[in-house]
């Protein structure tokens, strides 16, 4: 079977050779691919210029010389035996080969063996036709390849063909100039028929227009490209061959037209460089100011606890009018259950000095107190206190005393403690000064405006190591070596295109929604403020709904057209993604020491020289795997996709997403400007490790006294020098590329230029910067510090005024009392809570004592349970009244008044009103009542942050918090009661650790 082996005439459209059409960079700066069948050179001959296009092989040069045509012998150059004596022409010389019967690359090889700079491949009818030995017929040229019957469509009589083969000194005057066809919605711009079809025995043959574009000419697997680097190839159409083939003279004669093959005029510098160049400065130097903004939030807060409570730079103290007796108990959880307060059995404050005692003491020069390590602070710990035993024979539950930061753990074989460091001794003084109580707290006034609020951000940050880099390079090697064999270049948009949908809602449709929904009114604002789903409130929904319309749609367009990058709305949207992702990455993945900054740097340093120019001794062909993936090229399905473009096997993604683009400006080749994700994320953790010891260091100069380098102006520290070298290495990339008019690896020239000056400006400091970051730990400690005892105040804050409420529900027809009269101000008084303390008894800890206590000793558990007071109510077991030894009022609620008293009045509050359990609350011991199934729930949800710690404090307010608003009770012989703090605590903690 006699077939033509043309490349181009033999491919077989499949999505795998589609998807080998467009390669674009992740980790280069480069030139995006041209529009496919666009000519690239031009051909003069006899004063006249035709647009052609250059193979893929062969020399990129421009070349003069005499037109003459192939051998007699051997027409096509297929014959041509590199033994047989070759005819040199006498000159350099362009010789005109006929398409058909062999590759082209083979052509352009055979015509080096006769001297020639360049050879002109000429399209024509005769190559569209095969000849099939085996049937004696003719194999017709294919649809929509060679032809188009939507552009005019006919039928001829009378052809002397099939039987015989395609003879062309006959039929291409009638296909070409007699061709008449029917004109449809598109013209036949080639004027040229080819026949598509012919019955057996029929005089009729079905024609249509013939195609007559430039076309892409592939290399030759079997020959190597290097045979064919000193030859120019050029491809012509039908029509351009028709009138250059008379100019040209046999080969060896002499006489023919001088040519010339140049390519055409472009400038490797487009104003699109400019855009990338600062799209790429400002992804990162934004993305490392915006790591900042935890110290600059924090920061703000700060200064404007202190202007509103009056605290001096360097005060004490006493600044906020604050003395030891001021210090109340600690009340740790304000989330439901029986009791708000967490405090000891004896409702004494901490002996370490109440809720702030721990800043008081701590760093303050006792000898039983341990100094804070700035590495680490360890989760708050517990430990188990028995009091005393009771005259009526009974032992108290167990309580915890919550220390805020716990002793470390002592070392056996040192006999002396580290004693507090200049750098723990002035934290903890800056702490001191913004985590005190102010004398408006203790008179019970709302003072929430007075404390700042916990940290806005939810991002996620997590700290960079070593760890951190042989997974990212393992990983990039590895996906970079299988994209170069299997292109699933789809698959990642897809999955990239859905990452960026998080980050577009986070960074720009949140803000917008919180500046656009507040002028719709109040309602609209409540509205979205209620809770839809899974601890989303609107704003939340909304905002990811948007970005993911938004990603959905960038989805759609990417896989459903041809070579999307060149339409604007799917470029502009690429680079806001790739942007936001950027910045997003900059801000949640920190680093803490250049050293880990440095083997990230030198690691994809190397990285990029290996998979660039040492992977090409490795492949089959000598093709690098990076320029392969992320390189540019034009291949023969182009020429299809270019026809047909919305053809289902043209459509779709063929370059990897996670790059910044931007389209060349008057440019004949349709290309884009590129710059690589890696390109900003890897230079960018540097960039951004220096925005945050800057920042840092004003915090710690601003509010401590703290001996750090604080940069003054905004040019100084390190930041600005460091963008300033990310331009710089920037700028190289661009000039390189530039000068040579080829993709160049990025990291490059940005991997040295930020470490040289990274190292340069700190020098004076290296040895700190290196191993650990003193300045970004001293920072993080003041703000974590600082942070967690506002969460304390504010918190003892929300259980002073659920106390005041419940006082404020102590009333009836007659009496009202609400949270402002004489009973509730009393209930506030002291942290007891009972009415009738003496206010001025608060500081003297003897007389706190004695009001945790009745006049025969007992323990007065009335607050903390209802079912004892419930029991006692009235009737003592000793007969007698328990009366507060410091007024001399008693305390028994439950004894009758006259009518006239505001305590017989008043109801019974709201803990003794729940005798007998409701559906939601808790019964511990009943393992089948929904509240039970609630606090196992609560439990197994607190393993998710609390899997590798033993039940503690921090356990139990994440549990009780889950179960706010819930009553605990325990079985009381044939009947409930609501549960002691301590059988609370017992409760919960056997359900952690059943879920453990």
């Amino acid at each position: 079977m006699d077939i033509d082996t043309d490349t181009s005439a033999t491919i077989v459209l499949t999505m795998g050779q589609l998807q080998n059409a467009i390669l674009i960079g992740i980790l280069q700066c480069m030139v995006g691919p041209s529009l496919a069948s666009t000519p690239n050179v031009i051909v003069s001959v006899g004063g006249n210029k035709y647009m052609a296009k250059r193979g893929l092989f062969g020399s990129k040069k421009d070349v003069t010389g005499e037109l003459v045509l192939a051998p007699e012998f051997d027409p096509h150059l297929c014959l041509y035996n590199a033994s047989e004596e070759a005819f040199p022409p006498s000159s350099d010389s362009i010789m005109l080969v006929p398409r058909g019967g062999c590759s082209f690359e083979q052509k352009a090889y055979a015509a080096k063996q006769f001297g020639v700079v360049g050879v002109l491949i000429y399209d024509n009818m005769a190559s569209r036709y095969g000849w099939d030995s085996e049937k004696e017929a003719v194999v017709f040229p294919r649809d929509q390849w060679d032809y188009e019957c939507d552009n005019g469509y006919g039928t001829m009589e009378n052809l002397d063909l099939d039987p015989p083969r395609y003879n062309a000194t006959l039929l291409d005057p009638i296909l070409g100039e007699g061709c008449t066809l029917t004109p449809t919605r598109n013209p036949c711009d080639s004027n040229i028929c080819m026949v598509t079809s012919h019955a057996k025995n029929s005089t009729d043959y079905a024609v249509c227009c013939a195609w007559d574009l430039p076309m892409t000419m592939g290399g030759d697997g079997s020959i190597d490209d290097s045979l064919t680097d000193d030859v120019t190839a050029v491809f012509l159409t039908i029509r351009q061959a028709n009138d250059i083939l008379p100019l040209a003279a046999p080969v060896g004669t002499g006489g023919g037209e001088v040519a010339t093959i140049m390519a055409r005029e472009r400038s490797n510098f487009n104003v699109s460089f400019l855009f990338l160049f600062v799209m790429g400065i400002f992804s990162t130097v934004f993305g490392a100011w915006y790591a900042t903004r935890e110290y600059r939030d924090f920061g703000r807060k700060l200064e404007e606890y202190k202007a509103k409570q009056g605290v001096s730079e360097g005060g004490t103290d006493n600044e906020f009018g604050i003395t030891e007796e001021d210090d109340v108990g600690d009340e740790l959880n304000s989330d439901g259950g029986n009791d708000s307060s967490f405090l000891d059995e004896t409702n004494e404050p901490a002996k370490k000095g109440g809720m702030f005692g721990w800043a008081k003491n701590f760093g303050g020069g006792k000898k039983d107190q341990e100094p804070l390590s700035l590495r680490s602070i360890p989760p708050a710990r517990y430990t188990e206190k028995k009091e005393p035993e009771m005259k009526s024979g009974k032992q108290d539950d167990g309580s915890w005393v919550l220390y805020s930061i716990p002793p470390q753990k002592k070392d056996k074989n040192k006999n002396k403690k580290k004693a507090p460091t200049p750098d723990d001794n002035a934290i903890n003084m800056a702490t001191r000064q913004v985590t005190t109580q102010t004398r408006a707290q203790k008179d019970g006034e709302d003072l929430d405006s007075f404390i700042p609020e916990g940290s806005s951000s939810a991002t996620m940050s997590t700290e960079l190591s070593q760890w951190h880099v042989f997974g990212f390079v393992a990983s990039a090697s590895i996906m970079l070596v299988l994209l170069f064999y299997f292109r699933f270049f789809s698959f990642i948009f897809v999955v990239y295109a859905l990452g960026c949908a998080g980050a577009v809602s986070y960074l720009i449709i949140g803000p917008i929604l919180v500046r656009i929904i507040p002028r719709l009114g109040d309602q609209v604002v409540t509205e979205l403020n209620k809770e839809v789903c899974c601890r989303q409130n609107g704003f939340d929904v909304t905002s990811q709904l948007g970005g993911f319309i938004w990603s959905g749609v960038w989805i759609w367009y990417g896989l459903s057209h041809y070579q999307p990058l060149h339409n604007w709305f799917f470029w502009i949207t690429q680079d806001i993604f790739g942007m936001t992702v950027a910045i997003m990455f900059l801000g949640a993945l920190k680093l803490y020491s250049i050293r880990i900054a440095t083997w990230f740097l030198v690691a994809v340093f190397f990285y990029d020289i290996f998979f660039v120019f040492i992977t090409p001794f490795f492949t089959s062909n000598g093709e690098s795997v990076m320029l392969s993936v992320v390189g540019d090229s034009d291949t023969i399905v182009d020429d299809f996709c270019f026809k047909y473009p919305e053809s289902s096997d043209c459509t779709g993604i063929t370059s990897l997403p996670m790059i910044l683009t931007f389209p060349h400006i008057n440019d004949w080749t349709g290309g884009s400007a590129i710059l690589g994700l890696g390109d900003i994320l890897l230079p960018g953790f540097l960039v951004s490790y220096t925005a945050r010891v800057d920042a840092a260091a004003r915090l710690l100069g601003r509010h401590t006294s703290v001996d750090v380098y604080v940069p003054e102006k905004w040019y100084q520290g390190y930041f600005f020098p460091l963008s300033v070298a990310y331009a710089i290495g920037l700028l190289i990339t661009f000039s390189v590329l530039w000068a040579t008019g080829d993709g160049q690896p990025a990291l490059l020239y940005l991997a040295p230029s930020c470490l040289l000056a990274m190292f340069i400006v700190g020098r004076k400091e290296i040895k700190e910067l290196w191993t650990d970051s003193r300045t970004l730990r001293l920072a993080d400690n003041l703000k974590r510090k600082c942070e967690k005892n506002w969460a304390r105040q504010r918190m003892h804050r929300q259980v002073m005024k659920k106390r005041r409420e419940r006082a404020g529900y102590v009333n009836n027809d007659n009496d009202v009392s609400g949270p402002d009269s004489a009973p509730a101000r009393q209930q506030m008084d002291r942290p007891g809570g009972s009415r009738g303390s003496n206010p001025s008894s608060r500081g003297n800890p003897n007389e706190r004592r004695s009001r945790s206590r009745g006049a025969d000793g007992r323990r007065n558990e009335d607050r903390r349970n209802p079912g004892r007071r419930e029991g006692r109510r009235g009737h003592p077991k000793d007969g007698s009244r328990n009366t507060d030894q410091t007024t001399g009022q008693s305390n028994n609620r439950g004894a009758k008044k006259s009518p006239g008293s505001n305590a017989a009045k008043a109801a019974p509050d709201n803990n003794a009103a729940r005798a007998e359990p409701q559906k939601g609350d808790v019964c511990l011991g009943n393992e089948k009542h929904p509240g039970t199934k609630a606090l196992r729930r609560a439990a197994q949800k607190s393993l998710e942050t609390f899997s590798n710690d033993d039940f503690n404090p921090d356990v139990y307010r994440s549990i009780k918090r889950q179960l706010k608003g819930k009553e605990f009770f325990v079985r009381d012989g044939t009947g409930w009661r609501q549960a002691s703090k301590g059988e609370i605590k017992r409760g919960i903690e056997k359900a952690f650790n059943e879920a453990k």
